[in-house]
């Protein structure tokens, strides 16, 4: 069967192909022109290499496509074809798994194909919900397991300017979400998603606003056994900062008894 090389992507060619590298697992699709019998898809085995017809074992792993290229023409060139000329693509990615779990549409394993970007494998596990902005990967490196924590709504970049990548046998743990609770007099009461910088005001709107009964000048925060007090009349005209939330604060607006 002739290779094609845009087979595993849905008839997009992956730029990433140009710079991933190949291992145990993975299944190549390669064309020799002009030798049909020779263009085959052919999987990578646990030593790291494919068999190929004429030429025997070819020791692939940790090459890039275009190397892997190079290394068949070579072989084929002694003694078995003047001029070959090979192209080699990854048609079936299963070196590199990458297990995702948690608040995710599609938990399960993923295959690293070139792109490691957290939020590039989270568009192919389905997505998660949009109020879920954290997260944590776990990983083993030379027998020690870390564990990196992420936020979502950085963009996966860290405050030096570098991106937090993914690589082979991480597992991906997507969060629960956070929330605060807002109780009384409020259109719609119970938890409400909470965001990193999020206000009181922010939350009763969130819960779809006071009622006409509220009392916006006796409104406040439950906070680890605190009571904080807000008169969201000022804070509304501008007299009183807001309080800034924390995730499990809870809101109470009391009702006004005239």
């Amino acid at each position: 069967m002739w290779a094609d090389p845009s087979f595993a992507t849905g008839g997009v060619q992956l730029p990433s192909q140009v710079t991933y590298q190949v291992g145990a697992g993975d299944t190549l699709g390669i064309i020799v022109f002009g030798e049909e019998d020779l263009s085959l898809e052919l999987p990578i085995d646990r030593d790291g290499n494919v068999h190929l017809p004429y030429v025997g074992r070819v020791l692939v792993n940790g090459l890039t496509s275009q190397e892997c290229s190079e290394l068949i023409e070579l072989r084929l060139r002694d003694g078995y074809l003047v001029d070959p000329q090979v192209t080699v693509s990854v048609s079936d990615y299963g070196a590199k798994p990458v297990q995702v779990l948690g608040e995710v549409e599609n938990p399960g394993v993923y295959h690293l194909m070139g792109d490691t970007s957290i939020l590039g494998m989270l568009a192919r596990a389905g997505g998660s919900p949009e109020n879920v902005t954290r997260g944590r990967i776990v990983r083993e490196v030379n027998g020690v397991v870390e564990t990196i924590e992420v936020d979502l709504e950085l963009d996966v970049i860290n405050a030096d300017g570098s991106r937090t990548v993914l690589m082979s046998g991480d597992t991906l743990q997507l969060l629960a979400p956070a929330i605060v609770f807002v109780s009384g007099e409020v259109e719609d009461e119970g938890a409400v998603p909470w965001r990193d910088g999020m206000t009181a005001w922010q939350a009763l709107t969130r819960a779809g606003g006071p009622t006409r009964t509220a009392k916006l000048r006796a409104v406040y925060v439950l906070r680890d056994g605190e009571t904080i007090a807000i008169d969201m009349n000022d804070v509304a005209e501008g007299r009183e900062a807001d309080v800034i939330l924390r995730p499990n604060d809870q809101i109470v607006v009391p009702e006004s008894m005239w």
